[in-house]
């Protein structure tokens, strides 16, 4: 019995909730919402960072310098070209055109080259 008086009482407060908790509410969504867009702006901002980095390391990319070595660049644009199939698994369909919208041309290229030079010495 006292266990079903605490539950309508809790029932209650959620049907009928205090004057303040909506505005407490509001408050808190506003807040939500501007790191929401705080986060964005700074995922934005690490991407154009990352997309002039890895313009200026192309012949990096292209070469890591040793036989069979995967740079940290060719690695970051691999895992981006494979979030950007969509998939979720640890295996990739290598469309590496997929880099050219973010990354540009010359880099996408370079990718190719590089992980065909791995391949090939592999």
């Amino acid at each position: 019995m006292r266990l079903l008086l605490v539950f309508l009482s809790h029932l209650g407060k959620l049907l009928k909730p205090p004057k303040g908790a909506r505005t407490e509410l509001r408050r808190q969504e506003a807040a939500w919402k501007r790191g929401s867009e705080k986060a964005a702006k700074t995922e934005a901002a690490a991407r154009e960072s990352a997309k002039q980095i890895l313009a200026g390391r192309v012949e990096g990319i292209r070469d890591p310098g040793k036989p069979g070595m995967i740079s940290g660049d060719q690695r970051y644009l691999h895992d981006h070209m494979r979030s950007a199939e969509g998939q979720h698994n640890r295996w990739t369909e290598g469309n590496w055109r997929l880099l050219i919208e973010e990354f540009g041309q010359e880099v996408a290229v370079a990718f190719r080259d590089g992980t065909s030079r791995i391949l090939a010495t592999e």
